[in-house]
């Protein structure tokens, strides 16, 4: 397979939606730090897209990149290998979303 084919099939609507997943994981990246560089108020948006606190952020993060392999790197081409994919997507989206959704605060008998 040439350079040019990889390419070609790498901008197919999966590997274009795995490059948009890509694109936008670098720029999550980047702005947790510059937010947290600037004062408060300083950054456009950031009442919106704000400074996420390390418990929401490392989850988000681990989840972004382990959908971007299981895309990128899948099992096999066999339908069941595409299924065990999907329910790999779907176990990590169920996972992350605990995570996010339990109640830190709670925790008040540590």
């Amino acid at each position: 397979m040439t350079m040019g084919d990889r390419f070609l099939s790498f901008l197919a609507p999966t590997g274009l939606g795995v490059l948009s997943l890509a694109v936008g994981l670098s720029i999550f990246q980047l702005w947790q730090p510059v937010v947290g560089f600037f004062p408060p108020g300083f950054i456009p948006l950031e009442s919106l897209l704000g400074l996420l606190p390390a418990t929401y952020f490392r989850p988000a993060h681990l989840a972004w990149i382990l959908i971007l392999g299981l895309l990128f790197y899948p099992v096999g081409q066999r339908k069941l290998h595409k299924l065990l994919d999907l329910t790999l997507v779907v176990a990590v989206l169920w996972s992350v979303y605990r995570v996010l959704s339990f109640d830190y605060q709670s925790l008040d008998h540590l």
